[in-house]
Parts: structure tokens; C-alpha cells; sequence
């Protein structure tokens, strides 16, 4: 049965695995080939002020734009309230802004809102290990930046860290290493 959510017991206990078994986790490198895409620009609609911009593909906004489709669709399946506030995309709302995406979370622990953002499509591929579901066993670590790429230790406890650092308020991450050991 594929379950759509988990606990925060479920994936406190599963990131514990993760600390105390180390080599129980499979580090996979799956190379996936992206679609040659045509075009050279991308669209971004702005709900807030309803305008269109465009984008060339090959700049910082262009590549967060072509990713959110993706997000939005994944985000859905957490198990705790995220979302994404696009508005530095849009060139009429976001004048003068560094293009972002900010993302606001429901602390997985306490409920606290707190904000991180992505600025790169390196940071956008790190986003998937938010959706990794508990017992995590296999890490696709093919597109992670090179700094959780890395030996296999190391990479494990990028991982936990990651997920810790984005789905827990500062108040409650002390906690949660506490818990994980």
C-alpha cells in the first residue's frame, strides 16, 4: 500500500535509522534525461497582479519558473502545510526583488511558521528530498549539490540535516537532533 502521508513519529523514527545505519540506506545515482526543450522562454503568470512575464530560459528566473509545476504538484503531498510565494518572478511584483522561491512551512513539530527560500536550480533539486517518504531507504544522490554528494556517511547526514533544517522551526530542530541522536 502506498501510503500518500506520514507521521512526524514515522520519519523521526526513520531519519534515527538513518543516523544509527548509515550503510542501511542505498545511495542510487538514476541519470534522468530531461526533455530537449525548443524554446527559448518560459512564461511565468502572476496570481497576485494577474500579468504575464517572460523569461529566457537560460536565466535564474527562467529555470525556477520551468520547476514549478513540479513543486506546486509535489507539495501537495506533504503531510504538513507548506507553500510558495513566487511573487519576486513576476516583473511587475517583483521590482528590484532577487528572483525566489520562498517557501513557508507549519513546523512538522510544533506548528510555528517559518520561511526558507531557493534561489538556484542546484537548491531546487535538493527540494527532493523533502519528498522522500518514511522508512527512507534509497536516495536517488545523482542531482544533490556536490556538497551532500559525498562520501556515504557524509552524504546521510546531509540528508538528515536537510530535511531537519526545512521542515522544523528553529525552536523544535534542537529537539528533533536530540531525538535522532
Amino acid at each position: 500500500m502506498n501510503k500518500k502521508h506520514y507521521s512526524k513519529e514515522e520519519l523521526i523514527e526513520s531519519l534515527k535509522q538513518m543516523k544509527r545505519e548509515p550503510k542501511s540506506v542505498s545511495l542510487v545515482s538514476a541519470m534522468c534525461y530531461e526533455v530537449s526543450i525548443s524554446y527559448e522562454d518560459i512564461e511565468y503568470y502572476c496570481p497576485i497582479c494577474k500579468q504575464n512575464s517572460i523569461y529566457s530560459l537560460r536565466t535564474s528566473p527562467g529555470q525556477l519558473i520551468q520547476n514549478l509545476a513540479y513543486i506546486r504538484r509535489s507539495l501537495k503531498n506533504l503531510p504538513f502545510n507548506i507553500v510558495i510565494d513566487t511573487s519576486s518572478l513576476c516583473q511587475n511584483c517583483g521590482t528590484d526583488k532577487e528572483p525566489k522561491l520562498v517557501f513557508t512551512v507549519d513546523c512538522f513539530d510544533c506548528g510555528q511558521k517559518f520561511s526558507w527560500e531557493i534561489t538556484t536550480e542546484v537548491e531546487i533539486d535538493s527540494l527532493k528530498l523533502l519528498f522522500l517518504k518514511p522508512p527512507i531507504t534509497t536516495i536517488d544522490v545523482f542531482s544533490l549539490a556536490s556538497e551532500v554528494r559525498q562520501d556515504e556517511l557524509t552524504t546521510v547526514n546531509k540528508v538528515i540535516e536537510y530535511i531537519v533544517e526545512h521542515l522544523f522551526c528553529p525552536e523544535s530542530r534542537a529537539k528533533v537532533y536530540k531525538q535522532i541522536g
